[in-house]
Order: structure tokens, then sequence, then C-alpha cells
């Protein structure tokens, strides 16, 4: 797959997803029984759950999350819950957790994160076929003998740097985009 068509691939599955942004919230008794009803969230549209989890057997359903990368161990998500400070009481508002973390905030970063691929592939230019010389004097990417090369273009001339077979080499050529210094 090449990068175009990944990163359409990548815009049509969050396409279809669930709108962001999300968050981890629920219930978590402190009573003996210690009820759990932890769900992954929109914080819109009257918290539309997004994942949720379902008792098998006698467990409670709750996510449970390796503490530390490479641990052996497993900690459930009750104990690394996020009370709400607005209800209180039980509720949540998130679990303390950094891959918890990443996937209550994946909508909005790859949301985010498109819209800055689009944006930087807005500004880069396309390459232009030899048969359209540039219009001014400068320096210039361009595709010689297939390899890009960056070559000086004399407008006035009509010719890259000062080689009359260098032309006969040239494909096509781009503008040399400033750097982020330069800008």
């Amino acid at each position: 797959m090449t990068l175009p068509t990944e990163i359409q691939a990548i815009k049509d599955r969050w396409s279809k997803a669930t709108k962001g942004p999300w968050q981890w919230s629920g219930y978590v008794s402190r009573d003996s029984l210690k009820q759990t009803d932890i769900n992954l969230t929109t914080t819109w549209g009257g918290r539309r759950v997004v994942m949720m989890f379902e008792r098998v057997g006698f467990r409670d359903a709750q996510p449970w999350f390796q503490p530390q990368p490479g641990d052996l161990g497993m900690q459930p998500g009750r104990d690394l819950v996020k009370q709400d400070p607005e209800t209180g009481s039980g509720h949540i508002s998130g679990i303390n957790h950094p891959d918890a973390e990443a996937i209550a905030h994946a909508p909005e970063d790859v949301r985010m994160l498109l819209q800055e691929v689009d944006r930087l592939r807005a500004q880069v230019p396309s390459w232009t076929p030899i048969t359209q010389p540039p219009a001014e004097s400068g320096t210039y990417l361009v595709i010689m003998s297939g390899f890009p090369v960056v070559l000086f273009y004399n407008a006035e001339e009509g010719f890259w740097d000062d080689d009359e077979q260098t032309d006969a080499l040239v494909t096509h050529w781009m503008p040399i985009l400033p750097t982020p210094e330069d800008a």
C-alpha cells in the first residue's frame, strides 16, 4: 500500500467510528459488593456507550490493564479509576493508565493528525513536467535521470545549470519549499 492509500484507509475507518471525544465513565461501588460498571463513552449526546464490558462467569466486567510494559500481572480498571469531581459518590471520569488514556483520546488524536497530514500535503507542490519550464530563475528540485537533484534554472537563457546536456536529462521540476526557519 502507498502512503496516500493508507491515509485514505485510516480516514475511512475513522469516518465510520463513533465520533469523539471519548472518555472512561461509569460507577465503582465502594461497598463490599464491589459493583463495577466501567464503559468507554462519548462526552456528548448523553454519554453514548462506545465500548462496554459484560460479565462472564463470576467476575465483574471491567477492563484490566498491565501496570508496566512487560509486567506479568494485570490490574483491574476499578483500581485505576479517577473519581468524577462533579458527581462524586463512585462515579468515575477516567482511568489513570497510559493505555486507557490513549484509547480515550484516539478519535480526537487521529482526527487532528489527519487534518495536519492534509494541511502539510496541500503545501507540497506537485512535480511539473519539463514541458512547462519555470517562469523565474532560481534553485529548483528536479528529476534528472530518474533521481531528485537540486539545480539552478536560468529563465533568461532558458536552461538548467550551465550545461546543455543537463537539459536533456531533466524531466520534472518543483520549487524548493522554504525551511521552517525561512518562513
